[in-house]
């Protein structure tokens, strides 16, 4: 799965995180996070993760749409998933901007009256992208 090749391949290498970026993987692994496959899931979080090491793909990876999929998954998610969704959401924190459209997100998903309604509301509907 490409996921997991590219999760392996940006863990220790900050040349590969680039050229991923550069490439425009970012839509394709934050699409990835909604598959019904949890492999899929946990690999995307992860190359995400790793992605995440460099700071400036932090807003890189909010723009793409990544925070609200990765809230849902740390909330709803398979116990495996939720661990790397988490580290990942850890790491994209660091950045004050994401760290309160994760804040936004948690709360759209608590208050919301069912989950799946949280799912299909947006939680970063002003921020441009």
């Amino acid at each position: 799965m490409a996921a997991a090749a590219i999760e392996n391949l940006t863990y220790d290498s900050p040349a590969i995180r680039k050229s991923v970026v550069d490439a425009g993987g970012l839509p394709m692994l934050v699409s990835l996070l909604e598959s019904e496959s949890e492999s899929a899931q946990r690999s995307a979080a992860g190359a995400l993760h790793n992605l995440a090491l460099a700071r400036a793909n932090c807003e890189k990876i909010a723009a793409a749409g990544g925070i609200e999929p990765l809230v849902e998954l740390l909330e709803t998610g398979p116990e495996a998933v939720q661990a790397v969704a988490g580290g990942t959401l850890g790491k994209l924190a660091l950045d004050p901007a994401n760290r309160a459209e994760i804040v936004e997100c948690r709360e759209k998903l608590f208050d919301s009256d069912s989950k799946s309604q949280a799912s299909s509301s947006s939680c970063a509907g002003d921020q441009q992208q």
